[in-house]
């Protein structure tokens, strides 16, 4: 694998490879994707070949060919082929949002499926407004660590998709929410 130079912030790389984030502590982004949603990832995609946000080498919660941990901080690595992103909340996620549409837009993602804040106010949110996205009906239960659910996340929840199937990822993630794709003018 190899580095890669997108532009993205030395001092976000560095907070993160720290686990340190001004807007949250650390210990928060330690949240793991429900099952249900990683088994629709899988149904579209077909399986996963990079995880960028795993929790664990040995235990990974999202069944990857490929994982980066925090200690690896994925963000200065090429990411390639099927990825699943769930990016740490707060004020990091910009970078891995940037990350992924970088590699993605450089040929190197050949689909991608992305778990994040329907934070629709944000300037990160805006610059994602060029793929499908299944706006949660529900509020998502994020797993702990230990396994346990935490409480239902305090805001909506988007789910993206990148790549030229967007009819199985609407045929799949359809039955979880609404699906939109904006139309720019």
């Amino acid at each position: 694998m190899t580095s890669t130079t997108t532009g993205i912030g030395k001092a976000c790389k560095h907070r993160y490879a720290q686990g340190i984030d001004p807007n949250m502590p650390w210990h928060y982004y330690e949240f793991y994707t429900p099952k249900h949603i990683i088994e629709a990832v899988i149904d579209v995609l077909g399986g996963v070949d990079l995880d960028p946000c795993s929790n664990s080498r040995a235990t990974p919660n999202v069944p990857a060919r490929y994982v980066y941990t925090k200690k690896d901080n994925g963000l200065q690595y090429t990411w390639y082929d099927r990825v699943f992103l769930n990016p740490p909340y707060g004020y990091a996620i910009t970078e891995w949002i940037d990350k992924l549409k970088f590699d993605y837009k450089a040929g190197n993602i050949t689909e991608a499926i992305a778990l994040c804040p329907a934070s629709t106010g944000t300037e990160w949110f805006s610059t994602m407004s060029e793929y499908p996205c299944c706006f949660l009906r529900n509020k998502l239960y994020f797993l702990r660590p230990n396994g346990f659910k935490v409480k239902e996340a305090k805001g909506s929840t988007a789910i993206f998709y990148l790549g030229d199937r967007e009819r199985r990822f609407r045929e799949v993630f359809s039955k979880y929410g609404n699906i939109y794709t904006c139309i720019q003018m």
